[in-house]
């Protein structure tokens, strides 16, 4: 049974990136039940938005800093284009969690940033039609990642540094003791020191105890095209009503992503359905357009189907399991995960080789569940 010093289960945003930065001083294994850069779990659909006013809570501000230097570092170490700086909206009655949010965590870490009221948002971006009571959040930082380039160089640069990266190969279970784990596949079994537990919307196949704790929800992206200036478009998300989402992406080539942001079917891996509903799937995001982005043509250009998988709370887990101290439990999604990816690898490396981290980690904590 071959051996290694940690063996890393999901390669996606948070996977490929931790295969990464640990392979770096490790010997790495990652096993992966899909292929590269898939589109079946949550980082797939061309682009992810990066933006710094954190309208969820200012305790992420000081990590998507981090996080903007990684991703800077990795289109170096990679030679190509991963990210594209357009600036952000966060657009909202005055009261509204993303407005408030943002504003909050613009001022508490002195961020640059514009309050704007409708009518400037309406001069300054003539392609969204805000209602009067609407204000927004100028951040010129925020921009979109191109994820499945993200993760692809992850891969490419982390078996270049010695990982082995296994794709098409499901984990069925594992065994940890505190001389090490075992994890047995549908080809072999393989032993190491440590685990990385970062299987997205599968997580709960491989800890049963977090079902309570986990859902998974379906969402749906679509494109659309727009008029010819939306290629100028910046990052936005709207709370078009209390706690109601929609956010839309600029058009990088495949026109404009628009969806909404949670209000999705809470359902399970095995049960999603990919199919596209024109009633509930569609229209309501045409609505959406109709009252918001009106320059937009309401025609479905493309479509895919993703998951997020939601803590009650919305924020991340990232800790060791609470029974297997060489178990970590990495599920930062939420509907708000991708962007943290560079950081995040970054993180889960330093704990599992020095057991420091210069970031807070309690809000992450798995002991705020019953487990």
């Amino acid at each position: 049974m071959e051996t290694f010093d940690t063996i890393i289960v999901g390669l996606g945003a948070m996977g490929s990136a931790t295969a990464y930065y640990l392979s770096q001083q490790q010997k790495v294994l990652g096993l992966e039940q899909f292929t590269v850069a898939h589109n079946l779990g949550s980082s797939h659909g061309e682009t992810r938005a990066i933006r710094e006013a954190y309208f969820e809570d200012p305790v992420y501000v000081p990590m998507v800093q981090r996080a903007y230097d990684n991703w800077s570092h990795l289109e170096k170490k990679a030679q190509t284009s991963l990210l594209k700086q357009v600036g952000g909206l966060m657009i909202g009655p005055r009261n509204s969690l993303v407005f408030r949010g943002a504003e909050k965590s613009a001022i508490e870490h002195n961020l640059s940033h514009e309050i704007l009221d409708a009518q400037t948002i309406k001069q300054r971006f003539p392609f969204f039609s805000p209602r009067e009571s609407m204000y927004a959040v100028w951040e010129p930082r925020a921009g979109v990642l191109f994820v499945e380039k993200c993760i692809e160089a992850y891969i490419k640069l982390a078996q270049e540094q010695g990982a082995q990266l296994h794709f098409s190969e499901e984990v069925l279970s594992w065994n940890a003791t505190e001389d090490g784990v075992v994890v047995t596949t549908t080809k072999g079994k393989y032993r190491a020191k440590k685990l990385v537990l970062s299987a997205g919307a599968w997580m709960t196949n491989l800890f049963s105890a977090l079902e309570k704790h986990l859902n998974v929800e379906r969402l749906v992206q679509l494109w659309f095209n727009g008029s010819k200036d939306h290629h100028l478009c910046p990052v936005n998300i709207w709370e078009y009503a209390n706690n109601c989402f929609f956010y839309s992406l600029p058009d990088i080539g495949e026109g404009i992503k628009i969806a909404l942001h949670h209000s999705g079917q809470i359902t399970t891996v095995q049960n999603l359905n990919r199919d596209i509903c024109e009633k509930t799937d569609i229209l309501p995001v045409q609505k959406l357009i109709k009252t918001y982005m009106p320059h937009v043509n309401p025609e479905v250009i493309k479509s895919s189907v993703c998951m997020y998988t939601n803590t009650p709370d919305g924020h991340f887990i990232i800790d060791n399991h609470p029974q297997h101290k060489n178990v970590w439990v990495v599920s930062p999604c939420s509907g708000h995960g991708f962007k943290f990816a560079s950081v995040i690898g970054e993180i889960i490396t330093s704990l599992i080789t020095t057991n420091t981290t210069p970031f807070p980690l309690e809000c992450f904590s798995i002991k705020r569940f019953s487990l």
